[in-house]
């Protein structure tokens, strides 16, 4: 959800008032973006009312997000943080901005627990990808900043004409 559908880094960059550009951000972890302490980072996040229903949406989130419904059975995947209006701030953001139904959110942190043949994700965390490939599922890694010279770039495109059998590949 985070970085694929959802632009937390950008909220973060200007919850900071950073001059930091989204593509200048070349490591997934903020805190070594920004310069700042974990501490600081998520101390500020988690005092800013509202700030994870407020998140935008990317420019292709609809579009990606409607692709991919018409060919398969979708579930958002989110790793929640520890703050309680995470967990709320994120149903409210796909219920309000990509019409997801609650009963199609995860929230766990531990995507991989998801992991089966004929399962994909999309993330833009590398580790989150192998571990999931690791326990049976596909893991597609998603194009941002930190990871850009490892994945397809035309994201709705791939996704799009991704076919079955390739994720039904671990059977």
């Amino acid at each position: 959800m985070d970085d694929v559908l959802f632009d937390w880094s950008g909220a973060v960059l200007k919850l900071f008032n950073s001059n930091v550009r989204i593509e200048e951000c070349k490591n997934w972890n903020f805190t070594e973006n920004l310069g700042i302490s974990n501490h600081e980072l998520w101390t500020k996040i988690e005092s800013t009312p509202g700030f994870w229903e407020n998140l935008e949406l990317l420019p292709w989130a609809r579009e990606l997000y409607k692709s991919l419904c018409l060919r398969y059975e979708v579930y958002i995947c989110s790793a929640p943080s520890r703050d309680p209006e995470c967990w709320s701030g994120k149903i409210i953001s796909l219920r309000e901005k990509l019409k997801v139904l609650s009963s199609r959110a995860i929230l766990v942190n531990d995507k991989f627990l998801l992991a089966k043949p004929g399962t994909f994700l999309l993330d833009d965390r590398i580790s989150n990808v192998t571990k999931f490939q690791d326990h049976g599922g596909t893991g597609i890694l998603f194009e941002r900043p930190w990871n850009v010279n490892n994945v397809e770039k035309n994201k709705v495109h791939y996704i799009y004409n991704l076919k079955t059998q390739d994720i039904e590949s671990n059977k």
